[in-house]
């Protein structure tokens, strides 16, 4: 990339980086001065995981786990174990999952994160029908394309593979020799990196199968 464009790019994103720990300093000085607020504690942990800092994420929303443990939002369960899992706390991680996923999601989003947390934690069967679940209840077009991925790998992981075959026709058509992801990655950006992961496999063993 020509430097000018590099240099554009850094001027555009300072403004919003300053604007980050400016929020940061602010939520925390209150967070600070109401130590048992969970919602304070919250979004500090939200704001640092905009900041790409997920030591501080844990940080707080454990301690925001710690003042009501019983009642603790899934979310921030979730968001809990992601973290924890980025720092390299694998079994931590698998146990707030495991917590989470003790909590009836309510919504599609929830029903979402319930899927991919069974899925990390061993239960591949459980996890298709969560994002199952996710379908029924009709998400929007950007969870549904999120639950479109994961499923396919989910249904190849538990030994569904023609099922696994039609889901993938239904995401990106036929799969004839000359079909290419080209079109699908140009039009679907955000997911390029999940789907080169998920689909390139499935690919593979789906033929294999076949």
């Amino acid at each position: 990339m020509p430097e000018r464009f590099l240099t554009r790019a850094s001027a555009e994103q300072a403004p919003v980086a300053e604007q980050l720990s400016r929020e940061i300093e602010t939520f925390s000085m209150l967070s600070q001065a109401d130590p048992k607020n969970v919602s304070l504690l919250y979004t500090v942990g939200m704001l640092y995981q905009l900041a790409g800092r997920p030591q501080e994420v844990c940080d707080h929303l454990y301690k925001a786990y710690l003042l009501d443990p019983e009642r603790t939002d899934p979310q921030l369960l979730f968001h809990l174990a992601n973290n924890l899992k980025a720092i390299g706390e694998n079994d931590a991680a698998v146990n707030f999952y495991a917590l989470a996923i003790g909590q009836v999601p309510t919504n599609a989003v929830n029903w979402v994160l319930a899927a991919i947390s069974l899925d990390y934690t061993g239960r591949p069967q459980d996890s298709v029908r969560a994002f199952q679940t996710v379908l029924r209840l009709g998400p929007s077009a950007r969870i549904e394309s999120w639950v479109d991925i994961y499923l396919l790998s989910a249904l190849v992981k538990v030994g569904h593979l023609r099922r696994a075959l039609y889901r993938y026709e239904l995401l990106v058509g036929s799969l004839a020799p000359s079909r290419t992801f080209s079109n699908l990655l140009t039009q679907n950006r955000p997911f390029k990196k999940t789907l080169k992961k998920y689909l390139t496999k499935l690919l593979a063993l789906v033929y294999s199968e076949c």
